[in-house]
């Protein structure tokens, strides 16, 4: 109950603060593109009931919405690629969370058939409603760098983004349930779930070297971040029967 007027108050105080913003947004997704102005997708909320997301419209009104098909830049507006970038594209969102869809904070709502394909790990997820914003956005605030440069981008995002969000979604849970949670030191504690192979590149050099590629100009992607000793990396899941090598290439 108190999460949830919080989550009103802030919600409609951002909206009211960043009306002027949202307008010239609104304006320039219509004047720079045929279509609506936003894009509304299915979701899955909490309790597996599912609502209607909206965002602003960066694709071409003609493209597929399939996450996938995201990272190939080409169905991307140019005003869209802005708006991802800074993320203003989910300024739309505040409105799903005055509707009672979604929180401030909280994991990032999936399309339906991912949520099946892992739907013993959303059952603990989803007791509580979606968000806005969470630990695995900021994370994975480079993903579609990620997706663009891999050859089987579905493959990449289901069988190893995806688990990751979704072991940082399982750790916030339960860190917001008590002191007793996880620390914040999944990359090692994780390691389990991704090998990486590029004599002896660590994951985390991976990580940086994309947040480097994907987040540029920001001045947080600068910090700590190490090049990949080797120009490319081939990852895989372990234990998986049919897993596939997905191999990202450093950008120099």
């Amino acid at each position: 109950m108190i999460k949830r007027a919080f989550d009103l108050v802030v919600a409609s105080l951002a909206l009211v603060a960043l009306m002027p913003l949202v307008a010239v947004v609104a304006m320039l997704v219509k004047v720079t593109s045929r279509g609506p102005v936003l894009f509304g997708q299915i979701r899955v909320g909490r309790g597996f009931e599912r609502f209607r997301l909206v965002k602003f419209r960066t694709m071409h009104q003609d493209s597929r919405a399939a996450e996938a098909d995201l990272a190939r830049g080409a169905r991307v507006t140019g005003i869209g690629k802005m708006l991802r970038r800074w993320k203003l594209d989910e300024l739309p969102q505040l409105f799903n969370v005055l509707r009672g869809d979604m929180s401030l904070v909280g994991s990032r709502p999936e399309l339906p058939h991912y949520v099946e394909a892992f739907r013993a790990e959303y059952s603990e997820i989803l007791t509580v409603r979606p968000g806005v914003t969470d630990p695995a956005s900021i994370e994975f605030c480079y993903e579609e760098a990620l997706l663009a440069q891999a050859a089987d981008p579905e493959s990449l995002y289901r069988t190893v983004i995806l688990p990751l969000k979704l072991e940082l979604s399982r750790d916030y849970r339960m860190r917001d349930r008590g002191p007793a949670g996880p620390r914040r030191g999944w990359l090692r504690q994780r390691s389990s779930l991704l090998t990486v192979q590029a004599g002896g590149t660590s994951w985390a050099q991976t990580v940086a070297a994309t947040r480097r590629a994907s987040c540029r100009g920001r001045p947080w992607s600068r910090i700590g971040s190490t090049r990949l000793r080797r120009s490319s990396v081939a990852w895989h899941r372990p234990g998986r029967t049919g897993a596939r090598e997905h191999r990202i290439t450093d950008p120099k």
